[in-house]
Parts: structure tokens; sequence; C-alpha cells
């Protein structure tokens, strides 16, 4: 997401109706998000969910009370755990 989801106008020549929520979601391989409640795009990761699943796309949303964006990539307990579901997904 970026700085156009929030503007009228178009930012580096992206325009509000091309951000990933007003996209189509058929067809897309499985999909694992990861927000915290701290998270300033947390409703947008429920939301992504919610309308890839109605589109068929299987998801894993993965969320965590109090913590921030990208706290996956934090070392902390829920980091390690977040990047432990990465591994597994991806190998």
């Amino acid at each position: 997401m970026n700085a156009s989801t929030f503007s009228k106008r178009p930012v580096r020549g992206i325009w509000p109706n091309r951000v990933v929520l007003n996209g189509h979601f058929r067809g897309l391989a499985p999909i694992l998000v990861f927000s915290g409640t701290r998270d300033l795009f947390y409703p947008d990761c429920v939301d992504l969910a919610d309308k890839a699943r109605a589109a068929g796309v299987p998801v894993e949303l993965h969320l965590r009370q109090g913590q921030p964006h990208n706290y996956a990539a934090l070392p902390t307990p829920e980091g390690r755990e977040a990047r432990a579901i990465i591994r597994r997904a991806v190998s």
C-alpha cells in the first residue's frame, strides 16, 4: 500500500483505484497475512483477507494483539513465531 490510498491525486503514476484492495483476487495463490493490532494497516489486512476468501483464495490471517507493523521481522517471540510460519509455508 502506498500514499495513493489516501489521496485522490496520483502518486508516482499510481491512482487510488489501483491499490491491492480494489484488485481482483480470483485465481491467486494462497496468501499469508501478518498484522498486529497496533499496525496502521490492520483494518486493511483484515479486509484483504476477507476479499480474498470471498474470491475463493485460501488465506491464513495471523493477527497478534499489541504488535506493530512488520512484527514478523522483529527479534521478539511473536516475530520468531511468524517467521517459523513463513518458513513452513515457503519450504
